[in-house]
């Protein structure tokens, strides 16, 4: 079972060392390394605005981190992207994980009604994921596919 949580201060270096493990830069709509002190002001200031909702997966009682969660929001859409821990791929967490996250943004953001996700077309696994819990896709190009999601 996954419980979803807003990230906080503690999650920083988990999700520092996740975003830059090599499949994930390769999955990445931004590939390259982030040095600390990119990585931290970024994170503080996703904390501080209120138009980007971070959130942690975990496993339910055990407090073992999962994923990250961002979304961010603009207006009636937010923009959804996942990454997974290094240590927990392969497991069948990202369905899970999407779906707490989304009713997670959906208490907070009632005003959200579309969710779209920008995947890499060779990402194979977040594709299998995202259309598992009915996200479609509507646009297709040679490296990026754009999914939605009706709330």
């Amino acid at each position: 079972m996954i419980a979803v949580r807003i990230a906080n201060e503690h999650d920083s270096l988990d999700i520092f060392e996740w975003r830059n493990d090599a499949v994930t830069r390769e999955m990445s709509l931004s590939e390259n390394a982030i040095n600390w002190d990119e990585h931290n002001k970024w994170f503080i200031a996703a904390l501080q605005n209120s138009n980007r909702l971070l959130v942690m997966c975990e496993l339910d009682g055990q407090g073992t981190k999962v994923a990250v969660v961002r979304f961010d929001i603009k207006n009636e859409r937010a923009l959804i992207s996942i990454n997974l821990a290094p240590s927990q791929r392969g497991k069948g967490f990202a369905k899970a994980c999407l779906q707490g996250a989304i009713s997670y943004l959906t208490q907070v953001y009632t005003h959200v009604h579309f969710i779209d996700a920008d995947i890499k077309s060779v990402n194979k696994a977040s594709q299998v994921a995202f259309e598992g819990i009915g996200f479609a896709k509507t646009k297709e190009s040679e490296d990026l596919l754009r999914y939605e999601y009706l709330v």
